[in-house]
């Protein structure tokens, strides 16, 4: 018998050996699995993301032929959307909820996410979060 008690090559018997193998075989199969699940939930996005950008693009579609707007209205949209919180990063950011803003050039009542005027242009004041 060896140092550590086990008997073997090493110290280590075959039955460390054998159990280690097996370890490794359920880590894989886990593995496997594991990454077959991801695929099939990427997939899932990827098909729901797909039916977005279709619903998307006819309501945009229905919507140029019916008012007469153009891709630079909505360009300008989504800048003012994704300005909201202060970042344009193409994400819609997380903002605290403000009490809307009054403007201090025209007195009229904005939106808090708002960093501009929407009837003058005029630059808002930051309002504090609640």
């Amino acid at each position: 018998m060896s140092f550590f008690g086990y008997g073997g090559y090493g110290g280590y018997g075959g039955g460390y050996h054998t159990y280690g193998m097996n370890e490794i075989g359920k880590d894989a199969l886990d593995a496997k699995r594991m990454a077959r699940q991801s695929k099939n939930e990427s997939d899932d996005v990827r098909g729901q993301l797909d039916r977005l950008h279709l619903a998307t693009a006819a309501i945009w579609e229905l919507v140029c032929e019916r008012t007469g707007l153009d891709e630079d209205d909505l360009l300008a949209k989504i800048q003012e959307i994704d300005l909201r919180d202060g970042r344009l990063d193409g994400r819609i950011g997380k903002s605290a909820k403000s009490a809307p803003s009054e403007c201090p050039a025209c007195s009229r009542v904005n939106n808090a996410r708002r960093l501009t005027c929407l009837y003058c242009g005029d630059p808002l004041s930051p309002s504090s979060p609640l």
